[in-house]
């Protein structure tokens, strides 16, 4: 859960909000993230503790917000490789 804030922290998002409930004999939580350009949710599975609860959720949507950077930075690299081999230059990728 400390990345998740971490996370959070670093892109001045709103720390996260857990919402934790008792299902099919463990605990499943809600997480709820928000920030100027970003509101999401996720839920985590269902867990023997209401801490592992949390984990779960958190680890999920710190697994889809990752999962969304690396997808745009896919389509950032191929809308800049467009775009220069449309002007007749290169481009260097990575850093």
């Amino acid at each position: 859960m400390l990345e998740l804030d971490g996370m959070c922290y670093e892109n001045s998002w709103i720390l996260p909000r857990y919402h934790v409930s008792a299902a099919d004999g463990g605990f499943r939580a809600n997480v709820n993230v928000k920030g100027t350009d970003l509101e999401c949710w996720c839920e985590g599975d269902i867990c023997a503790s209401p801490r592992e609860a949390r984990e779960s959720a958190a680890i999920q949507i710190m697994f889809r917000e990752l999962s969304c950077c690396f997808l745009k930075f896919i389509n950032d690299s191929k809308e800049a490789i467009s775009s220069a081999s449309r002007a007749g230059s290169t481009i260097e990728l990575g850093g």
